[in-house]
């Protein structure tokens, strides 16, 4: 069996649209879209909170094709924002999973 990954992005709200195409060119059995708040190097000092608005994607998904993935989401992220401030991928292992990812690479 092949290991399982959670790939995750974290980006302005602003860029889903044309993210989403650059998603449609991979054969990605399904994705996970949340609006989250939060802040990291950058605060957002207009609101009380502090809070910058963002969504946060998430993709379960073979270690080989996280592999291919990870690097397209990266480079996407740093090409449209400052990814200090406004963007972050991450990758987490995934013990069980109850479903058949993406095998092919």
């Amino acid at each position: 069996m092949k290991k399982s990954v959670k790939v995750v992005a974290i980006f302005p709200e602003l860029l889903w649209v044309k993210l989403e195409k650059l998603l449609v060119q991979f054969p990605i059995k399904g994705l996970t879209l949340i609006s989250v708040s939060g802040f990291g190097s950058y605060r957002n000092y207009f609101r009380e909170d502090m809070l910058s608005r963002g969504l946060k994607l998430e993709i379960y998904t073979t270690t080989e094709y996280a592999k291919i993935l990870v690097p397209k989401l990266e480079s996407f992220i740093n090409t449209h924002t400052d990814a200090s401030e406004h963007g972050l991928v991450a990758v987490e292992p995934v013990n069980h999973i109850n479903l058949e990812l993406n095998d092919e690479v």
